[in-house]
């Protein structure tokens, strides 16, 4: 069996996220001032889905 570094699956938790401050702490200023629209872009496997899931799981509105 091979170890792996990095999990690949999406993470759901702030301590399992990769330098990756500083795009969390906007997107939380976006839910929390209500933007109607927040677009989340980028190339496959840079971690998306981890940075919406621990933005959600943080935010104080309910989803």
């Amino acid at each position: 069996m091979i170890d792996l570094y990095f999990d690949e699956r999406p993470k759901s938790r702030r301590e399992d996220l990769y330098d990756r401050e500083r795009e969390l702490e906007e997107m939380l200023a976006s839910i929390e001032s209500r933007k109607p629209l927040i677009v989340l872009k980028g190339i496959r496997r840079l971690g998306k889905t981890s940075l919406l899931q621990v933005a959600l799981s943080e935010a104080k509105v309910p989803t």
